[in-house]
């Protein structure tokens, strides 16, 4: 039985089904704005920050991609 990784590389089908994409533009730059805050401020960040998400699957992979810049 072929690894995960291996499967992948293979085009076996495995038990995966999609993973949430988030924009690494925005979320970069909000973490670097909550860093400098902390270091530069001592204002911690929210315990709790929330960031919304797109469900990438084999089927839509290129056109998630695509409307996220990458």
């Amino acid at each position: 039985m072929p690894t995960t990784a291996r499967a992948a590389l293979i085009g076996t089908k495995t038990g995966f089904f999609g993973t949430v994409l988030i924009s690494p533009k925005r979320h970069g730059y909000e973490t670097s704005l909550n860093m400098y805050e902390w270091i530069k401020n001592n204002k911690a960040p929210d315990p709790l920050i929330l960031t919304s998400g797109r469900l990438m699957t084999r089927d839509n992979e290129k056109a998630v991609r695509q409307e996220m810049g990458l």
